[in-house]
């Protein structure tokens, strides 16, 4: 069977240096989407942050985004910054994540949809019912 998604485990450091765990989700489904999810003790996603796979990968070299995710390379070697605001007029929330992790998350999507192909993984079935009801259909 073909693999279809790419899930990591994403530890996140605060700027108070305390860890985060998170995943992050790549899927077929929704070729140019990741998900980063926040979850709680218990395993369950307590937010989630839903942005383009190419934000992802050009913030590995340099600070990209603007208003709810933004990511770039951090001062220290090694390191990538996220920042996220959790709603419009919000402070954001700045993180560090390993780069390496992350580089080897998108390394692994690209395995399954190479950046800048993703138009050819999209089912015109999947984008109307997105249009029509606000979502990707399963």
């Amino acid at each position: 069977m073909k693999q279809t998604s790419v899930v990591r485990n994403l530890t996140l450091w605060s700027v108070d240096r305390q860890p985060i765990d998170t995943f992050i989700r790549y899927d077929i489904a929704d070729p140019y989407a990741v998900t980063l999810e926040f979850v709680d003790d218990h395993g369950r996603t307590t937010v989630s942050y839903l942005f383009g796979r190419e934000l992802l990968i050009d913030g590995l070299h340099e600070l990209v985004g603007q208003d709810l995710v933004v990511v770039g390379p951090h001062d220290a070697d090694g390191y990538t910054t996220l920042s996220l605001t959790p709603e419009h007029g919000a402070l954001p929330m700045d993180f560090y994540v390993a780069t390496a992790v992350l580089t080897e998350f998108v390394e692994a999507s690209c395995q399954l949809v190479a950046s800048g192909s993703e138009r050819f993984h999209l089912s015109i079935d999947q984008v109307i019912a997105h249009l029509l009801h606000g979502r990707w259909a399963a």
